[in-house]
């Protein structure tokens, strides 16, 4: 049978819409929280070294495995910071279920927004779509940044192990 034999019940489509979008705050959540223990962990580290770095002086080593966390906390900082896109509250592209837009709109103008959302079903279809969209936008950018403080991270502990095995060979 084909598509057009069961045509979509809006009840599923709007329950499958709801699904999709809290999906994708969870993987917001889920991103926020590997970025808060990513910074947690490299500012203990950063600490660490600084107590060390007192007590015994600076090394290669050190230097680098104190340069690679604070690169990773950055990178982690800004994965989890919101971004505010510069909209022109009259714009039609501006989504008024985005926080991030809906916070540039007076009360009247969100409203009346809202309303032409919720006047047909396919309007109201299509303002969840361009919301996933634009949380899969946000997702995207979080973890690449994300995946960028890891590596950084991890490269940093090769990087310091190598030139201490060096230091230590060759000292």
């Amino acid at each position: 049978m084909s598509q057009q034999d069961f045509p979509a019940n809006p009840v599923n489509v709007m329950h499958f819409l709801r699904m999709v979008q809290a999906h994708h705050v969870r993987l917001s959540a889920m991103a926020d929280q590997k970025a808060s223990m990513l910074i947690a962990t490299c500012s203990i580290i950063l600490t660490l070294i600084g107590g060390y770095v007192r007590s015994h002086g600076f090394s290669a080593p050190l230097i680098i495995v104190a340069v690679f966390p604070t690169v990773s906390v950055v990178m982690g900082i800004l994965a989890a910071t919101p971004r505010n896109t510069n909209f022109n509250r009259h714009s039609k592209n501006l989504n008024p279920l985005f926080f991030g837009h809906f916070t540039l709109l007076d009360k009247d103008d969100y409203l009346t927004r809202m309303d032409q959302i919720m006047s047909t079903e396919e309007s109201l279809h299509r303002a969840m779509l361009d919301d996933i969209f634009g949380l899969g936008l946000v997702l995207r950018k979080k973890y690449r940044l994300l995946r960028v403080s890891y590596l950084v991270f991890l490269a940093g502990f090769f990087a310091a192990a190598l030139v201490g095995a060096f230091s230590f060979l060759f000292n």
